[in-house]
């Protein structure tokens, strides 16, 4: 979508461990049977919606006085182009060689933002003072805030606590900007400067594929992925990958996902791949007072441990209660999910239930996500 955040709630990376998994040993594999892997629908693709991709993007990196960071932000952007991260996560959908047109370092320390509509008016007067001008539809403004930068907006939260950074595009599609935060222990484990760097190539990867919205995204209301984040192509994908000393996000693969592999690429091929599936659509209209519920199966592409799966719902304007049972999961595990929808529920609320397929301490995992509307 046009504006599009890294939500807690619904991004990917969320302080906070993943559940607790049982020491169950990988089920034994005979050498006269090899493990036949149960059969797993494709997740539907993340569709193109016709309109722009950049192939052939010129970067500003914006710091602001002092920032701790200037030195790795303006090296990650110098990376990204000859990257072996972007050419497998962007390649398929048209994205090019980005080149840095400049980097920036502001002498004035982050003003504070009480409004998304406050920061794209600043945006707009640094264009015609600081940054680079004219801009054209190509360049792409990554606007990096310190840690403890004061920004915030009435229908998204605060930076570092209900988003970490988003991506938008100026009138009559001038140019693209993004705000990058700099959230220290928002992601279990990372260092503070990688906890930029995933801001940064999310936001960076987004602003290639989706730079006005019309690009690559789910926007289907009875599509389950459109309710992640923004359903763009980062959005919707767990964990990351180091190369070169940079940290940087797993994105979205059609290709991978159309070929029942992990759809979250770069891809590890040491790694297995394994979560939930189901023969319902993604889509669960439940009427008021009624209960909706999804036979779920397990799935792995090799002999693995059991895992544990979460479910995590989000209430828009419906709070649904949501069960899973059981929640240990291994490969042809069956297990029952329920929705049930409260009498009072309006006509046209909705929430997003995920399960989350993880393994014990591992901050990633696979997902499979219904969103369940009111008729």
């Amino acid at each position: 979508m046009r504006q599009t955040f890294v939500l807690c709630l619904l991004a990917f990376a969320c302080d906070g461990a993943a559940p607790a998994a049982s020491d169950a040993e990988p089920p034994d594999a005979s050498p006269d049977v090899p493990f036949a892997p149960t059969p797993h629908a494709p997740p539907p693709p993340i569709p193109f919606g016709g309109g722009a991709v950049l192939a052939d993007a010129k970067l500003v990196v914006v710091t602001f006085s002092g920032y701790a960071f200037a030195d790795d932000a303006e090296a990650m952007a110098a990376w990204l182009p000859t990257s072996q991260w972007l050419a497998a996560v962007g390649a398929e959908y048209g994205v090019g060689t980005p080149s840095v047109l400049a980097n920036v370092r502001l002498s004035q320390s982050a003003p504070s933002f009480t409004s998304t509509a406050a920061f794209t008016a600043w945006v707009a007067q640094e264009v015609g003072g600081d940054l680079p001008s004219p801009p054209s539809a190509s360049t792409v403004y990554a606007i990096v805030f310190p840690s403890g930068a004061s920004f915030s907006d009435p229908s998204i939260g605060t930076m570092c606590n209900t988003f970490t950074g988003y991506h938008d595009a100026a009138a009559a599609r001038a140019y693209t900007f993004a705000a990058i935060g700099t959230c220290p222990k928002h992601v279990a484990g990372l260092t503070d400067t990688e906890q930029m760097e995933r801001v940064l190539s999310h936001e960076v990867l987004e602003a290639l594929t989706d730079p006005f919205g019309d690009g690559w995204a789910a926007r289907d209301p009875d599509d389950a992925w459109s309710w992640l984040g923004g359903g763009e192509l980062a959005d919707v994908c767990s964990g990351y990958v180091r190369e070169d000393g940079f940290l940087a996000v797993k994105s979205w693969s059609n290709a991978s996902a159309a070929a029942g592999l992990d759809p979250c690429a770069p891809d590890d091929p040491q790694a297995i791949y394994f979560g939930t599936t189901s023969a319902s659509p993604s889509a669960l209209h439940v009427a008021p007072g009624g209960t909706a519920t999804v036979d779920v199966t397990g799935f792995s592409t090799a002999p693995t441990s059991e895992w544990i799966v979460d479910v995590v719902t989000t209430p828009f304007d419906l709070a649904p209660t949501v069960t899973l049972l059981p929640v240990q999961m291994n490969d042809g595990a069956a297990a029952t999910l329920t929705v049930q929808v409260p009498a009072s529920a309006p006509s046209g609320s909705a929430a997003l239930v995920q399960l989350r397929s993880a393994h014990a301490n591992d901050t990633s995992y696979t997902l499979e996500p219904f969103v369940v509307r009111v008729p």
